[in-house]
């Protein structure tokens, strides 16, 4: 009895440490027995949302928040990075927070595609957001945008290659300027004048309706569309003046 009682206690230290090590970890146990402190917590934290995950083609704003223990900070510069579906990534730019600990970032893309946005502290890389996602996709009622912009004819048959046309105002080849621009007149894709701009990126489009005047050089022009006040406005453009395309079925 006394030689069982003997070992027990001799391996009690043994039992103890191996307590200790699977409880704590290797690492906090080194630190303890070499004297040395845990890192204190990072008090910085960065948190992202996004306003609208999935705008068609135009722009989404992202938010960073950045706080402190919980306070958000003034004037923290926070860098934006943008990483699409092939792995490659891309700085976006730097943002400084407003005093509410807010720094926000536009961004924009102009084609399909899912990218991820990630937020880090300029002052301190360590500190970094979880990525969010935005989803860029044609918006309904298009078929194709053209990254290059092109005079009319040129943007006539370029739809046609996608297998579309441009949009008509009034469902008309052919419209005067006081039908084309007239409030509540169908445009394919768009709605109608006035109507709140679809998801396609800022810009001038062109349009398959032609204004039956010309201009003063004698130079035939055609309606395209751009957004005014964040609706669909009518202005007529000569034919030979590049502007962007989009297409509709």
């Amino acid at each position: 009895m006394i030689r069982h009682l003997s070992r027990f206690f001799t391996a009690l230290p043994g039992l103890l440490v191996f307590t200790l090590i699977f409880s704590l970890g290797m690492p906090a146990v080194a630190d303890a027995f070499m004297g040395r402190k845990a890192a204190p917590p990072n008090p910085y934290a960065i948190t992202l949302s996004v306003e609208n995950a999935n705008p068609g083609l135009a722009h989404a704003v992202i938010t960073a928040t950045v706080t402190r223990d919980g306070v958000a900070l003034f004037d923290r510069g926070v860098v934006f990075t943008m990483t699409d579906e092939g792995g490659t990534s891309q700085p976006g730019g730097i943002s400084n927070t407003n005093p509410d600990g807010r720094a926000t970032y536009m961004l924009g893309s102009g084609r399909p595609g899912v990218i991820t946005v990630t937020a880090t502290l300029e002052s301190d890389p360590t500190v970094s957001a979880t990525g969010v996602e935005v989803r860029f996709e044609m918006p309904a009622g298009f078929i194709a945008l053209s990254e290059d912009r092109m005079n009319w004819a040129d943007a006539k048959a370029w739809c046609e290659q996608q297998g579309g046309r441009l949009p008509l105002i009034g469902g008309s080849e052919s419209l005067g300027r006081d039908d084309a621009g007239r409030q509540g007149t169908p445009i394919d894709g768009f709605g109608a004048v006035r109507d709140p701009w679809p998801g396609l990126p800022d810009g001038t489009y062109w349009t398959g309706t032609e204004n039956p005047r010309h201009s003063v050089r004698g130079r035939p022009e055609s309606w395209n569309v751009s957004p005014a006040r964040g609706g669909v406005f009518v202005m007529g453009s000569q034919q030979i003046t590049p502007s962007g395309v989009v297409c509709v079925p």
